[in-house]
């Protein structure tokens, strides 16, 4: 083993395991490329890893002793426990039963650290650049995939396919064509163009390449702001930390500059600042070779997510200004849900410049995001500062003259919150720009501290012991239901689920489906009325259904499955073909408790006739009220959760002879998956083999409904 690798299983960093692999990959990827990285290095290359079985204090504990300073976070072992025990220090009283007490999970003094020098050599071949001169097509039957060898082949092709799209990371496309289904036929990658992936500082501005990866502009921004006088960095200083915040490490190695600008999200972090700094965009074609240039700002886009380049354009730079004056100021902000990782819910950036005597605004200018189906400008409000002294009134007079400037609808979703985070973001500009404000809260070091006590005389029990599995989860060999070898006959399932919350289903057409070459059928409850028993028991009566039958209950209800002869990916993609017509009546829908209670809508708890309500004796209420306490009444709402692991609900289902079965399944309940299938076929539950090595997060979504996915596959 790696010593990465042994360093994540002795630390108790993998339970379930399925993260481990990748999160040892970013740990390694750091160590090539910093030999002595610090402990915010190390958080940053963890930024795009998900953990939700260990969290990640055990697993930066371990890493930490890559560290060049990690002895400061270390605490050895001792016979203290750096506090008293009842009244006494440890080391004061009797120890009979060999009383240890600890504060690591791990024996850091005995770690030998790697040798970089012993590391495989990366293979020469991979380095060379002769690859990236080649044109290249790729074809399947939906799609082709260009490479061109230089600008003036991508713009040639630009200009044959103009609706083709421009990839770099696929950080965006890759979303719409998974998630949204969207096919695009023709792709054309520009990753690897020398004019499109240059960063140069142009005297009064800075030419950055579209393709230009985020991870680059951070690289540039931080050797700039180190060698650089402080007021020509401020615009770097504010785009270098809104990317910190900018998802994961592995996304902005990959992301672009022009992807963000083409996307036209409204809620980019990066175009308010690039509209506040009056970024000006390099728009080339075929029929342009020396290109044309416009400012950017609202005027660029010509609606949700559209821009005004014609269909042959592409964008070949962004000329990013410099600050070139002591009184000129930048700021930006950016308001989500989480600091880290999430999109945002509104951003807004700032540049301006004071007077000499630095009392009031020369010039202002505000860019916000999340305001509108674009980014959007304040220039009333820009231009109402100009003059301006800092003041109660003018702060007053400036929030609601922005309010106006950027109306919202009363209706719109978090109309107050959106309102008053806005109005909080240009009051924390204008104190900051005056420096009335405490600056934004520093990075801290992440630091943890454990205490447990071992007994010698108890053996095992009380002693920190990694579980059996964690070395071959951390090297990558733990083996899950998607590990499994494929068979030859294989076929997959893609599941066509409910859109609506409450509905009647008028008719469902799968003809779209089946006409693509590799789909052998669709399976609904029709189809398996007359054969199999469609209903199954979850919790405590017979009263689930395996396919809707002429209703939906719910978003995600199951109503059928195509079966394909292929890929995962190609029955996904079939089940959004097959169409659903609804009679919508969500009117009925019930969303919360108390929809539920005004309805009468209450589970009955009376299985095989007896009533669970009446299991009490005595009057449980008037012996509380008899004994003093006081009872505080209330309530309390918690925010909609977002379930999810990272093994999704998975299965490989292998017929054998006589009618058996051999299910290998990523559920947390193997006795409900076999008496679910043995139920919905008919097939006694001895022939039905349930099998469950490991799973990839569970926390008890795979405990029940898991049985529902499985049975509706295996009535196919």
């Amino acid at each position: 083993m790696h010593s990465i690798q042994k360093r994540i299983a002795d630390s108790h960093g993998s339970q379930c395991g399925f993260c481990t692999p990748g999160i040892v990959m970013s740990m390694y990827t750091l160590y090539r490329n910093s030999c002595n990285p610090d402990i915010h290095d190390i958080e940053t290359y963890l930024q795009g890893n998900l953990c939700r079985c260990t969290g990640y204090r055990p697993i930066l504990e371990g890493f930490k002793i890559f560290t060049e300073d990690w002895t400061k976070y270390s605490f050895p072992s001792s016979k203290g426990c750096n506090g008293p025990v009842n009244g006494k220090c440890c080391q004061d009283q009797s120890n009979e039963e060999g009383l240890e007490c600890h504060s690591s999970l791990f024996d850091g003094i005995s770690f030998i650290p790697p040798d970089p020098s012993q590391e495989p050599i990366f293979p020469q071949e991979l380095r060379s650049n002769i690859y990236s001169k080649q044109s290249l097509i790729f074809h399947s039957e939906s799609m082709t995939w260009f490479k061109p060898s230089d600008l003036k082949e991508l713009l040639k092709l630009k200009s044959e396919y103009p609706h083709a799209k421009i990839v770099v990371g696929s950080t965006e496309l890759g979303v719409e064509m998974k998630f949204r289904n969207i096919l695009y036929p023709i792709m054309i990658q520009a990753s690897h163009l020398k004019e499109m992936n240059e960063i140069l500082d142009c005297g009064n501005y800075i030419s950055i390449g579209a393709s230009c990866s985020l991870t680059d502009i951070v690289d540039f921004c931080t050797d700039s702001i180190k060698s650089l006088p402080e007021y020509k960095t401020r615009i770097l200083k504010e785009m270098k930390d809104m990317l910190k915040w900018f998802a994961g490490q592995q996304v902005r190695n990959v992301a672009c500059i022009g992807g963000n600008i083409i996307t036209g999200s409204p809620i980019s972090d990066l175009n308010p600042i690039l509209m506040a700094a009056k970024a000006q965009l390099v728009i080339q074609s075929m029929n342009n070779k020396n290109g044309r240039t416009c400012e950017f700002n609202p005027s660029f886009y010509s609606g949700y997510r559209k821009t005004t380049l014609n269909p042959d354009e592409i964008l070949l730079s962004v000329h990013l200004p410099w600050n070139l004056e002591l009184n000129g100021y930048f700021y930006a902000y950016k308001q989500s849900k989480r600091k880290e990782d999430d999109i945002t819910i509104v951003n807004a950036a700032f540049s301006f410049k004071t007077n000499p005597d630095h009392r009031s605004f020369e010039s202002a200018s505000m860019a916000f995001g999340g305001m509108g189906i674009t980014t959007v400008l304040a220039p009333s409000t820009s231009k109402y500062l100009i003059g301006k002294k800092l003041s109660n009134d003018v702060l007053e007079e400036a929030s609601k003259l922005l309010m106006k400037e950027l109306p919202l609808p009363p209706d719109a979703p978090a109309f107050a919150q959106l309102a008053s985070e806005v109005s909080n973001e240009l009051t924390n500009f204008l104190l900051t720009a005056f420096q009335s404000a405490p600056s934004n809260v520093t990075d801290m070091t992440t630091q943890a501290s454990q205490y447990f006590q071992t007994s010698k005389s108890k053996g095992p029990i009380q002693k920190a012991i990694k579980h059996q599995s964690s070395d071959k989860q951390a090297t990558g060999e733990a083996v899950y239901v998607d590990d499994m070898p494929h068979y030859d006959n294989e076929l997959y399932v893609g599941w066509v689920l409910s859109s609506k919350p409450r509905a009647k289903i008028k008719k469902i057409d799968p003809s779209k489906a089946l006409a693509i070459k590799n789909v052998l059928d669709f399976i609904s409850f029709e189809s398996i009325r007359e054969k199999f028993d469609n209903t199954f028991q979850l919790v405590d009566r017979r009263d689930e259904i395996i396919f809707a039958e002429e209703d939906v209950y719910c978003i995600g209800q199951i109503i059928g499955i195509v079966l394909v002869e292929g890929t995962q990916e190609e029955a996904r993609r079939a089940a959004a073909l097959v169409e659903v017509d609804y009679i919508d009546i969500s009117h009925e829908a019930i969303y919360t408790i108390e929809e539920a209670i005004a309805k009468n809508s209450y589970y009955s708890i009376t299985p095989n006739g007896s009533d669970y309500s009446q299991m009490i004796r005595g009057s449980p209420f008037e012996v509380m009220q008899q004994s003093g306490i006081n009872i505080l009444e209330g309530t309390m709402r918690t925010g909609a959760q977002d379930h999810f692991y990272l093994e999704t609900h998975s299965a490989l289902v292998v017929p054998e002879d006589a009618d058996e079965f051999n299910v290998y399944s990523s559920t947390q309940n193997p006795g409900l998956v076999q008496q679910t299938i043995s139920e919905a076929l008919g097939v006694p539950e001895h022939k039905i083999f349930c099998h469950n090595k490991r799973m990839g997060g569970g926390f008890g979504g795979k405990t029940k409904v898991h049985a529902l996915y499985i049975a509706s596959g295996h009535c196919c």
